[in-house]
């Protein structure tokens, strides 16, 4: 049988092979060699099913002010933990005082993603995509691609060397041809074809593919692909601090899970996966301890990354303590609330000076917001509001002194979107705007009375209500949160408020906290307000660990017309 042809063909098409895979190797590796601005392998299905995990993104340079609804963008994500380059669809764009914004969508989610995206963040616009070629990229970077892709084919190169040096020995002993005289051209490959298969030439071209492909997936992998793990931090805490909540947030949005665990150092996770876990300090420490803590996330693909963080705990002899911080966007207005409790050991020989806020809009880095409060005794709580504040991301940090300059701090993040309620940005599990049925404008609240928002959290919720026009009160937001130093206590905030139309004001709020098991009322309390607007807030007696309770907020006016409204919760 005539092999020639069959093997001409063979070979043609292992050129045609290797023509291929350097041509998208070049795509990925080299993406300017073809105009393209960066090339990036998709490591989740958001995008689904327009683009899969696994296939290769080129994005080009285009200007943001050409950029519209539909258009697929790449973006460098704002949460901190290093670079975090997102593929989603543009589905709205905003130009306000601050200038275009961009809100993005994976075609896969169901809600829009929750930070909006500046100018400055996008890298470019998808140019086109190669689908399942990011998959043997990344696998080339593991150790297994290493092993197939460069260790086998250098050992059988070198294998194929010595044997062919062998056979040049053996062959010009016998009168055979010299290796160096090989002819190249199209006949002599039919009369020499096993000789030009092992011609240096060849070998070397496929070892600079080879090589090519293994540096290019070992560098993208490293540095663009793969999920990325951010721990926060560096952390510091009080002792006796109970369930201290860690943030791995910044963590890259393709992370599917995450894994906690202590590597040295005092105290135990309370809770070992999720985003925020809980960790579990020591009661007491002779001086300021430190603990590391290690995160490690993982994405669908399987690929792993980890980062760790220090958690230093402080003896507390003589410092202050911020026990709680609750922030929220304001039920009466477009700022931020910010209710927090601070504390001064009492055998210290000093009291509470002062209480420094701060908001920081983390977009631009500027400050927003900032006061100090005098605080006197062993212990203040403050309810405040910043005035009015754009839409953005927010971190508030209360810091309290004594008098001797000891000093605590805790912080929240906030976002404000329009009109919109939201809180902590760790909290929040979800939000819904809904039309208010039965709302009517006709006075300065009109423009938000339309709508009701409602979150829910795992360590407190809020909900903001439409306001009504009719002669009852209305409980215009609720919170309910739980209070440091493990008491066994709930938090309840609320605003209510009383329609102007109606010609009497607020007369009194009550709170119930009732068992649900056992239907028995575990705190009362109520107190007598004025005026068409009221805050309200109030904390429990200790409850039960581990029970259920509903928490029923109830205002009143002057005319006896009363409304209720509820939050069913678990103590920790």
């Amino acid at each position: 049988m005539n092999w020639g042809p069959i093997r001409s063909v063979a070979n043609a098409l292992g050129v045609a092979v290797l023509l291929v895979a350097l041509v998208l190797t070049v795509v990925v590796a080299v993406p300017s060699a073809i105009g393209a601005e960066s090339s990036y392998v998709v490591l989740s299905d958001s995008m689904s099913p327009s683009i899969e995990a696994g296939d290769v993104v080129v994005i080009r340079d285009v200007p943001t002010e050409s950029l519209q609804e539909g258009d697929v963008i790449t973006f460098e994500s704002s949460r901190e933990g290093g670079p975090n380059r997102v593929t989603h669809r543009i589905v709205d764009v905003m130009d306000g005082d601050d200038g275009l914004t961009f809100r993005t969508k994976g075609d896969a989610n169901e809600e829009a993603d929750r930070s909006l995206v500046t100018p400055s963040q996008i890298e470019g616009k998808l140019w086109f995509h190669v689908p399942a070629v990011g998959r043997a990229v990344l696998f080339a970077g593991t150790d297994l691609g290493l092993v197939l892709f460069v260790i086998v084919p250098s050992v059988l190169l070198v294998v194929s060397e010595l044997y062919s040096l062998y056979s040049d020995a053996t062959s010009d002993s016998g009168g055979g041809t010299d290796y160096d005289d090989l002819d190249c051209t199209s006949a002599g490959r039919r009369s020499r074809r096993s000789r030009w298969r092992r011609s240096p030439r060849r070998r070397c071209h496929l070892l600079a593919v080879l090589r090519c492909t293994r540096g290019t997936a070992s560098a993208t992998a490293a540095e663009q692909f793969g999920p990325i793990a951010e721990a926060g931090g560096p952390y510091e805490m009080n002792e006796g601090t109970t369930l201290y909540q860690l943030d791995g947030t910044g963590s890259s949005n393709d992370a599917k899970s995450y894994s906690w665990q202590i590597i040295s150092g005092p105290g135990k996770m309370a809770s070992d996966t999720g985003a925020e876990p809980y960790y579990d300090p020591p009661d007491d420490v002779a001086s300021d301890t430190t603990a590391t803590v290690e995160l490690t996330v993982t994405d669908a693909q399987g690929i792993s990354a980890s980062d760790t963080a220090t958690i230093t705990i402080r003896n507390v002899v003589n410092r202050p303590t911020v026990n709680y911080l609750f922030a929220f966007t304001s039920w009466f207005g477009g700022g931020i609330d910010f209710y927090t409790n601070v504390e001064d050991p009492t055998s210290d020989g000093d009291q509470l000076d002062r209480i420094h806020v701060t908001v920081v809009d983390t977009g631009n880095g500027n400050t927003a917001f900032e006061n100090t409060y005098s605080a006197t005794g062993d212990s203040e709580t403050i309810w405040k509001s910043t005035g009015n504040l754009g839409n953005g991301e927010y971190r508030v940090t209360v810091t309290v002194y004594d008098q001797s300059g000891n000093t605590d701090s805790r912080s929240d993040t906030v976002t404000i979107s329009g009109n919109a309620l939201a809180t902590s940005s760790g909290t929040v599990s979800h939000m819904l705007w809904e039309p208010a049925d039965g709302v009517a404008g006709g006075d300065e609240n009109s423009a938000r009375d339309g709508f009701g928002l409602e979150t829910t959290t795992n360590t407190h919720e809020i909900t903001r209500l439409a306001r009504n026009k009719a002669g009852t009160p209305t409980i215009d937001g609720k919170l309910v949160g739980e209070a440091g130093n493990d008491t066994q206590q709930f938090i309840v905030l609320a605003g209510v408020s009383d329609p102007k139309t109606d010609q009497d004001d607020l007369s009194q709020v009550e709170v119930a906290v009732v068992n649900t098991t056992s239907g028995a009322t575990a705190y009362h309390t109520q107190r007598s307000v004025s005026g068409q607007r009221a805050k309200v807030n109030t904390t429990t007696t200790q409850l039960t660990s581990g029970q259920e309770y509903r928490i029923d907020i109830t205002a009143t006016d002057a005319d006896g017309d009363a409304v209720t409204d509820s939050i069913t919760k678990t103590m920790p």
